[in-house]
Parts: C-alpha cells; structure tokens; sequence
C-alpha cells in the first residue's frame, strides 16, 4: 500500500485516467491506450550527416487506439507544444536498432524514439 492508503492498482488506475484525459485534449478520438513509456527522445537521422540529430520533442509516449479504430504513437512533448502524433498504417514501418525504435515518417524522414528503459522499448514494439 502506498502512504496514501491507495493500492498501487488505484494508484495506476489513476495515472492511467489522467493520461487519458491530456491525450483526449489533443486528441477527442481517442479511446484506448494500448501502450505507454514514461519518456523518450526523439532523433531524426540526417543523411547528410550520417548521425543522429535530436529534435526538440520528449516525453510520455503513448500508442493509443481511435473510435475508428486507427492506432497512433503520441509523443505529448514536455519540451515545447509540438507533439509527435503519427498514424500506424500497414505502410508503417518499424525496427529496433538499439538504442533506438525506429520507423519512418514519411518517405524520406527516418525517426529514432530513444526509450529511457529499455523494457518500455521492447513492450513498445
């Protein structure tokens, strides 16, 4: 029992609703979360370059599913306003390259989510 005298499936419970109700003010289609990491970062990879370059967006992700059942993965960014939100659609396409989840964006875009716990990661994918 947490010092609250709440058992720690309320607590979770809790958490639970409230990330529900941040993810519907971005989103009112939402209506299931499916999965969840408490924080990443998100990279994108420069061609020119060849390296990673972190973009200005981390946070709590969320692979969430729709009303019309569409799955997407939210990143509600604590960086600045500009959350990820993108659409897994059967051109999704996705891999792990430790330390990164990777998948593409649109055609030329390829996106690293760097997970802080690697189990996320993998329940995640």
């Amino acid at each position: 029992m947490a010092s609250t005298g709440m058992s720690s499936s309320a607590i979770e419970e809790q958490r639970r609703a409230a990330n529900m109700r941040g993810l519907q003010r971005h989103d009112k289609s939402i209506r299931e979360i499916v999965g969840t990491a408490s924080h990443v970062v998100l990279y994108e990879f420069s061609d020119k370059e060849q390296q990673w370059d972190k973009r200005n967006v981390e946070g709590s992700l969320f692979v969430t599913k729709s009303v019309f059942d569409a799955y997407k993965v939210v990143i509600l960014n604590r960086s600045s306003k500009e959350n990820l939100d993108v659409a897994v659609t059967p051109n999704f396409q996705m891999q792990i390259r430790e330390p990164y989840l990777i998948f593409r964006e649109t055609a030329s875009s390829i996106l690293g989510i760097w997970f802080h716990d690697d189990d996320e990661r993998t329940q995640v994918s």
